[in-house]
Parts: structure tokens; C-alpha cells; sequence
């Protein structure tokens, strides 16, 4: 290095690869402690929302509360939970059809909610069409070109999984 500058010939192309070195690996250094510091916020930020998340489940369970996101959670857990049979058969003695519109909206668990309540009323076990003197019914109207609901999960295709879950077309209560 002569007056700031660097000699030239092979000792100068010597020197810029020194320097080069010198400086990726102090990018290098510089990079790693950047994501260190970014990996220690997130975790911050992360055990912030858990605390947050944890305080208001704990309130709202304390106050036999629920938002409307709980709705969808709460429903699944009456049709899917084990220790709700009773609530599933009370409800299933006040279910003779199951009508569904803007089904084009519906979301995997919704779905998942439906489905279980169709496939019981379908069962097939007569003691409704007894009791009522008719079967019961799922009737499911959609279309999926007017899905509007991608932002709440809605998955138009769930139609097609619709038909296919209840065999759609075989039962003449469908």
C-alpha cells in the first residue's frame, strides 16, 4: 500500500484478495450477528404473543367467554371430542335436515362439522323416519365461481369432497 493506494503487479493483486477476504468475512461476522439479533427479537416477540395469547384465553375461559373465532373450535370440539357424546346426541334428537347454503364458503373444519352431522342423519338407521314419519334430508346449495371467503380459509373444492364424503347422487335424500 503505497500513499493509499495499492501497488500494482502481483503483490497488489495480492494485497485486493488479502483485503477481499478480509472483508466478506467481516460481512460474514457482521451478517451472522444480525440474525442473531433478529433470532433473539423474534423470540421475544414470540414468548410476548404466547404470555398475551395465554392471558386472554385464561380471562375469557374464566368468564365463560368466547369471540367469534372460538365458535368454529368449540363447534368442532361437540361433533369430534369424546367426552361430548351426550351433547351430540342431544343435539342429534333436534336435526332433521341439515341445509347448507353458500356451502362455495365453507372452510376444512366447517367441513369437517358438517360432514359429521350429514353422515349421522344418513345413517340409515329408520328410527327418525319412525319418529317423524319422514326421513331426514341434507340439502347443500353452492356455487364456486362466488367463493369470497379465501381469507377465513373457505376452499371451494370442499364441493367436490362434499359429493364424494356423502356419495352425492345415491341417496335420494341428498
Amino acid at each position: 500500500l503505497i500513499n493509499g493506494h495499492l501497488k500494482r503487479g502481483k503483490r497488489g493483486e495480492a494485497l485486493r484478495d488479502e483485503f477481499n477476504e478480509i472483508e466478506a468475512a467481516l460481512q460474514q461476522w457482521f451478517d451472522h450477528a444480525a440474525i442473531k439479533q433478529l433470532n433473539r427479537e423474534s423470540r421475544a416477540i414470540w414468548q410476548l404473543f404466547n404470555t398475551y395469547f395465554e392471558i386472554c384465553r385464561n380471562l375469557k375461559a374464566s368468564q365463560h367467554l368466547l369471540e367469534f373465532s372460538d365458535l368454529p373450535i368449540a363447534a368442532y370440539q361437540i361433533w369430534h371430542a369424546p367426552d361430548s357424546s351426550g351433547a351430540r346426541y342431544l343435539l342429534m334428537q333436534q336435526i332433521e335436515h341439515l341445509m347448507l347454503d353458500e356451502f362455495q364458503d365453507t372452510n376444512d373444519m366447517q367441513w369437517s362439522i358438517f360432514k359429521t352431522i350429514a353422515q349421522e342423519l344418513l345413517a340409515g338407521d329408520n328410527w327418525q323416519q319412525q319418529k317423524l314419519g319422514y326421513s331426514p334430508s341434507v340439502f347443500i346449495v353452492g356455487d364456486g365461481k362466488q367463493s369470497i371467503y379465501g381469507f377465513r380459509d373457505a376452499r371451494s373444492g370442499i364441493m367436490q369432497q362434499a359429493k364424494e364424503d356423502l356419495s352425492l347422487g345415491q341417496d335420494p335424500r341428498v
